[in-house]
C-alpha cells in the first residue's frame, strides 16, 4: 500500500515545529494474465509534490536487462495495460511521478508469465501413406507436460504450403498421439504435418518437428522403360537412410524391395525395364518405402511408405511381314508377337484378297499357318486385323498385309 509522510522540525531544546504538508507515495500494483499475455498496471497519485505531477513515467525490465521508459501518461491518468508478453519472461515494473524538476518512484512490482509444467519434447515420429486417400500420422509427447491442454495438428500441401489445423486431440495417456487424416488425394499431392502443444489459454508452446510424405510419381519411358520419380521424406531425427521400391505385376507384389537407394537430399529417380515382363497384362504398380537411420534419441527407427503409382503400359505389337509355311521349320508359322495386353480380348484374323476370311484365333499363343481348312493356301498377300485391349480397358486395332511365301 502506499504510504503517508509529514515532516517536522526538532530543535535542541526538544520543541517540534508545525508539521509540513502531507505527501502520499505512489503504490504500484500489476496483474499479470497469461492467456491475454499481458500486464494490467493500477497506481495511486502522488500528493503535494511541489507544482503538481504533470506525468507518471512507466518503466520496464525484462529478465535481467535495463530498465527502459515504456509509456508516459498525463496526470491524473493512473492505469496502463502492456501487451503482447512473451510465456517465459520475467517483466518489473515501476512508475516514476514527475512535473518537470522533481520526481518519485512507486515500488517495483515483478512477475514470470508461465505456465504449468511445459512438455519436455513434442516429436513428430512419422507421416505413412495408407491408401490414395488416408495418411496416418504419429507423434512421440511428453505425458507429464501439465500444462499441455490440447494437441493441435496442422497439414500443407507440400513443403512450401500453408499450415491449416485439421484436427485437435487431447493429450493420450501414454505417449503415442496418432491421427487418420482421410481428406487426402497422395497420388497427388505430398503433405507435410506438425504437431502444436497447446495450453489452457490456446496458445501454442511447444511444435514438432516436420513429417513431409512422399510422392511417389511414374510415366512409360522409351525402351519398355519406367521412369520413377519421388520426393526425400522428412523430417526424422535419424535422419533418412535408405529407400526401398517395391513393384507389382499385374496386381501381385513381389516379396522383397527390387532395388534400394541411398539418401541424397534432393529426391530421387529409377528407371525400370519391364522387358521381361512382355507377357503380362502391363500392369505396374510402385511403392518406396523410407527408413530412419541412426540417432534417435527416443529409440525409435521409423519407417513411411509413399502412395502407390500405377502405370499401363501400352500394348507392344509386334508383325512379321512374311512367313514360309513350306514344313523347313523356319518361319513356317505367323504369329504377331503381342505384348501387354488383356489376353480374353485378343481376336487375330486373316483374310484373303476376296476379303474371304481364312483364319481366326483368340488365342495369342496361338499363329497361322498358311492352311484354310486344313488345305494350304495360295502364295500371295493377305490382310490381318488384330484386336486387344490395353491394360487399362483402351480398345487397339492393328491391321496390315502378310506374304505368304512357299
Amino acid at each position: 500500500a502506499y504510504e503517508c509522510f509529514r515532516v517536522a522540525f526538532l530543535d535542541s531544546c526538544g520543541n517540534i515545529s508545525i508539521q509540513s504538508i502531507e505527501h502520499k507515495t505512489i503504490y504500484l500494483s500489476a496483474t499479470f494474465d497469461v492467456c491475454a499475455t499481458t500486464a494490467s498496471l493500477v497506481w495511486n497519485q502522488y500528493i503535494n509534490m511541489n507544482s503538481p505531477v504533470s506525468q507518471y513515467q512507466i518503466f520496464k525490465r525484462v529478465n535481467t536487462g535495463p530498465f527502459t521508459l515504456l509509456a508516459t501518461n498525463t496526470a491524473p491518468d493512473i492505469d496502463y495495460v502492456d501487451t503482447g508478453l512473451a510465456l517465459g519472461n520475467n517483466y518489473c515494473y515501476f512508475v516514476r511521478a514527475a512535473n518537470g524538476t522533481k520526481t518519485s518512484s512507486s515500488n517495483r512490482v515483478c512477475d514470470t508469465l508461465n505456465v504449468l509444467q511445459p512438455p519436455l519434447f513434442t516429436y513428430n515420429r512419422y507421416a505413412t501413406v495408407l491408401s490414395d486417400k488416408e495418411i496416418l500420422i504419429t507423434a512421440h509427447v511428453d505425458t507429464a507436460g501439465k500444462s499441455v491442454k490440447s494437441y493441435k495438428l496442422l497439414r500443407a500441401t507440400g513443403t512450401s504450403g500453408s499450415f491449416d489445423s485439421i484436427a485437435t486431440l487431447l493429450p493420450p495417456a501414454a505417449s503415442t498421439l496418432s491421427y487418420n487424416d482421410k481428406s487426402v488425394s497422395t497420388n497427388i499431392n505430398s503433405y507435410s504435418y506438425r504437431w502444436d502443444a497447446m495450453d489452457s489459454c490456446a496458445h501454442v508452446i511447444m511444435t514438432s518437428n516436420l513429417g513431409t510424405t512422399m510422392l511417389l510419381k511414374g510415366e512409360i519411358a522409351p525402351n519398355l522403360d519406367i521412369t520413377l520419380t519421388w520426393n526425400d521424406y522428412g523430417d526424422w531425427m535419424g535422419n533418412t537412410n535408405r529407400y526401398d521400391i517395391y513393384r507389382a505385376v499385374d496386381g501381385v507384389w513381389e516379396p522383397s524391395p527390387f532395388i534400394t537407394y541411398s539418401y541424397t537430399g534432393s529426391g530421387r529417380t529409377h528407371t525400370d525395364d519391364v522387358s521381361l515382363f512382355i507377357n503380362s497384362k502391363g500392369i505396374f504398380s510402385y511403392k518406396v518405402v523410407a527408413f530412419e537411420g541412426a540417432g534417435n534419441i527416443y529409440g525409435f527407427a521409423d519407417s513411411s511408405t509413399s502412395n502407390i503409382a500405377k502405370i499401363y503400359e501400352y500394348p507392344k505389337i509386334y508383325v512379321p511381314n512374311c512367313f514360309t509355311p513350306n514344313g523347313d521349320n523356319m518361319n513356317d508359322i505367323f504369329i504377331p508377337v503381342i505384348g501387354f495386353i488383356e489376353p480374353s480380348s485378343y481376336t487375330l484374323r486373316i483374310f484373303d484378297n476376296t476379303g474371304t476370311p481364312a483364319f481366326t484365333s483368340t488365342n495369342p499363343a496361338e499363329g497361322w499357318d498358311g492352311k484354310k481348312k486344313k488345305h494350304p493356301c495360295q502364295e500371295g498377300v493377305y490382310m490381318y486385323v488384330i484386336n486387344c485391349k490395353a491394360s487399362n480397358g483402351d480398345n487397339s486395332q492393328v491391321s496390315g498385309t502378310v506374304s505368304l511365301i512357299r
